[in-house]
């Protein structure tokens, strides 16, 4: 079975499902990562070589996976709902992402989770992509919301036990992103991680020692995943 993650930024895939995608490929099934947004505006704070080591670090992510590859899209960080950037920026950004869907041949696409009243995230990127994939997966047979760190509103009806210290272990290939403050908080993103991992993990009534991720099906065929 090949399975395509959708994810606005690099790392959004690894903190969101890391341990969906480890079990996926323990099991033998073909696990792709797609990246929306791998471009940045150059600041002061920000150069051209961060977007390298992003890159680069995504692609240590997938190796150390075990993944097939990561797709990526081209566009701008902060801004996958900018439509400044060209007239068709939204339709652009749903054919990136339906291309993406056939060149991984995806059985199963996993998507941020969106709320048509509340935008389902605090992070317009999040909430940019989890729309256009909508679009981009109308005519898909299994896709299911993942929930991310900066989720609203967010309850899964479906959960996935996973190893909490095998997830952090793949996250940590994002190695420019640890020991980071999560959102003004003197959390780091290690922290939230395993938070989120042990909730949910209770919630699934998980086994000892382990955690799990949250998922929330928007259609499911389940002759074609059984």
């Amino acid at each position: 079975m090949n399975i395509l993650v959708c994810g606005s930024h690099f790392d959004d895939a690894e903190v969101s499902c890391a341990g969906m995608m480890q079990n996926a490929v323990q099991g033998g099934d073909k696990v792709y990562i797609y990246v929306a947004a791998t471009k940045v505006f150059i600041s002061p704070s920000i150069s051209a070589k961060d977007c390298t080591t992003r890159a680069e670090e995504q692609q240590a992510a997938i190796n150390y996976l075990g993944g097939y590859g990561w797709f990526e899209g081209g566009f701008v960080d902060r801004h996958l709902g900018n439509d400044n950037i060209s007239d068709d920026h939204y339709l652009t950004l749903v054919d990136s992402i339906e291309a993406a869907i056939l060149d991984s041949k995806a059985d199963v696409i996993f998507i941020p989770y969106g709320n048509t009243s509340t935008g389902g995230d605090t992070h317009q990127d999040h909430v940019a992509l989890s729309q256009a994939c909508l679009a981009a997966t109308r005519a898909h047979k299994n896709v299911f919301y993942y929930e991310a760190v900066s989720s609203i509103d967010f309850n899964p009806t479906v959960f996935v036990e996973i190893d909490i210290e095998k997830k952090i272990e793949l996250i940590k290939c994002h190695k420019s992103q640890m020991g980071q403050k999560w959102e003004g908080s003197d959390l780091e993103l290690e922290d939230v991680v395993r938070g989120m991992a042990a909730h949910r993990g209770s919630q699934a009534r998980a086994g000892k020692s382990m955690g799990a991720e949250g998922l929330l099906p928007i259609r499911v065929r389940f002759g074609s995943l059984i």
